[in-house]
């Protein structure tokens, strides 16, 4: 009993030998690559500008590129509203390589109908609206209305995104012009006004936003009223007019 004692113990440590080589000659089994960008691919941009598209995506070769970054491209491609149909595609090597298909299908971005409101001020607005969310197939966004009755406005806004091609940076630029009378007064006014804004838009909620504008406005007050008959002379109409601005 002694002696098988000693045998078994010497059996033991061989086998934890062996399993201690053996554990140290297999290699250590290699972790998947993360995946990165790749090549990126656009199909079916017929008018719009591939920089845009570049630009919408947001991710530059060579960065990380999970699920949810894709999902992400997708939403902002899809409300950008320049596309009736964008759709993508991911294919990824066995080095973590994602090669990413863009597909779109252009969408008409210029729209425009009949503009028709009740004020309080002026009774009825009628008029009408024009706008393009692709302002030569640049992204650019422009804005345009036109009233006619019961007053006369002008009003146009234009924005360049991508200013001197640097993200986030937006550059805004709106005037209008207006004229009319109120309906319950005898008051005319005059308004003329323009303003410029830059922003600088960053990850999340913060921005950074300068700008300024100038506006003129003139108005003029007319009243009229009767004279007491006295029963010694016609009535006559006393008419006051001022002027400010």
């Amino acid at each position: 009993m002694s002696l098988l004692q000693p045998a078994s113990a010497a059996v033991t440590a061989v086998v934890l030998v062996l399993g201690v080589w053996a554990a140290l000659a297999t290699p250590a089994q290699a972790q998947e690559p993360s995946p990165v960008l790749g090549d990126i691919v656009i199909d079916g941009n017929t008018r719009t500008d591939g920089r845009v598209i570049h630009r919408l995506i947001g991710v530059q070769p060579g960065s990380p590129f999970t699920y949810e970054t894709f999902e992400e491209v997708w939403d902002r491609l899809e409300d950008s509203g320049y596309f009736a149909f964008v759709d993508l595609d991911m294919d990824e090597d066995p080095q973590g390589r994602v090669t990413l298909t863009v597909r779109v299908e252009e969408d008409t971005t210029l729209r425009y109908g009949p503009y028709a409101r009740y004020s309080q001020r002026h009774k009825y607005l009628l008029g009408g609206w024009l706008r393009d969310r692709n302002l030569r197939v640049r992204g650019e966004v422009l804005d345009i209305q036109l009233l006619v009755y019961r007053i006369q406005r002008l009003r146009a806004g234009w924005t360049k995104p991508w200013l001197f091609g640097r993200d986030g940076l937006d550059l805004e630029i709106a005037g209008a012009w207006e004229q009319g009378a109120f309906v319950w007064r005898p008051f005319h006014y005059r308004d003329c006004r323009v303003s410029l804004r830059l922003t600088q838009s960053f990850a999340g909620p913060f921005f950074v936003e300068f700008g300024g504008g100038r506006e003129s406005f003139q108005q003029k007050d007319a009243y009229a009223w009767q004279e007491p008959d006295r029963g010694s002379e016609e009535p006559a109409v006393i008419a006051i007019a001022s002027t400010a601005s």
